[in-house]
């Protein structure tokens, strides 16, 4: 009697544990039943015609051998219409787009210049006729900018500060818009005002390097510090614009005096601290500066 209600067990539990494992499957793919299954912050039917009109415009209009930008940047990619976690300018043309993002995945040196002037943007500390040198030794042809940006999520500064950061710069009736104008009032606490604003504007830029460009072969510019010093050399009026410009940190001590023989010129800052830097912030993103025993 023992033995055959063993067996009915065995026969139930083969019949009960497939049906359970079916209910489980069944539960957890209710979200894709019911379509929740995205989060709404990431969900969206289509990308706004603005942005397919201004990558469409890139492939047709910014110059050979130069680069779009994105200004303000973006930590993470939240608009409004949805969550794309990264950039949706870059995937809307063939053309080069550099955006500041929460991964360093570039060359430090270049890492270090984009943050930097996004930094200056999203920090609002530029000084009058900063931005644009920095942006030509980058290579860019085009500023973009949108008014999207879902600024709880993204990192990015609102829309009227940005605006009035980049009038500043010389950067205040673009050259191309797209998408609907709309108000666009200033943040907490800001006096900006309220900002009548399309969803994305470009702004040309003319007389970049270039992304692949030949240089003289001197004298050169030899930096010690980080890309801080050449935003700082900017500030004053005395970024290269053609002459060639080296980090001090690459060079050895022989390149050094080679480079002094020419005539080369020595720029000395105080950037290049040993400090924590927080690249999932825009605001108050670098450490004090940690001494010889920290």
């Amino acid at each position: 009697l023992r033995g055959r209600r063993a067996s009915q067990l065995r026969r139930a539990a083969l019949i009960v544990a497939p049906l359970a494992l079916a209910g489980l499957i069944a539960l957890a793919a209710l979200p894709l039943v019911r379509g929740g299954a995205l989060d709404t912050q990431l969900a969206y039917k289509r990308i706004p015609p603005a942005w397919v009109q201004a990558g469409r415009g890139l492939d047709r209009q910014l110059p050979q051998n130069t680069r779009a930008i994105v200004l303000p940047g973006q930590i993470f990619a939240y608009y409004n219409w949805g969550g794309t976690l990264d950039a949706i300018l870059p995937r809307l043309t063939s053309r080069p787009v550099a955006v500041r993002y929460e991964t360093p995945y570039s060359d430090l040196h270049a890492v270090d210049l984009l943050t930097t002037v996004d930094d200056l943007v999203q920090q609002r500390r530029l000084v009058p006729g900063q931005l644009l040198p920095l942006l030509r030794l980058m290579g860019v042809g085009a500023v973009v900018t949108g008014t999207d940006d879902d600024i709880s999520r993204s990192g990015a500064i609102d829309p009227a500060a940005a605006a009035g950061v980049l009038a500043g710069q010389g950067l205040d009736t673009p050259d191309r818009s797209y998408g609907p104008v709309r108000q666009h009032p200033a943040a907490s606490g800001d006096i900006t005002g309220v900002v009548a604003l399309p969803q994305v504007r470009r702004y040309d830029i003319s007389g970049a390097r270039g992304i692949v460009h030949v240089d003289p072969a001197g004298p050169a510019t030899i930096v010690d510090g980080s890309a801080e010093s050449l935003a700082d050399l900017a500030a004053f009026g005395a970024l290269p614009a053609q002459d060639p410009i080296l980090y001090a940190g690459d060079l050895d001590p022989a390149a050094l005096r080679a480079q002094a023989a020419t005539g080369a010129d020595l720029v000395v800052g105080d950037s290049n601290r040993r400090r924590e830097f927080l690249p999932e912030s825009t605001q108050q993103n670098l450490g004090v500066t940690l001494g010889a025993t920290d």
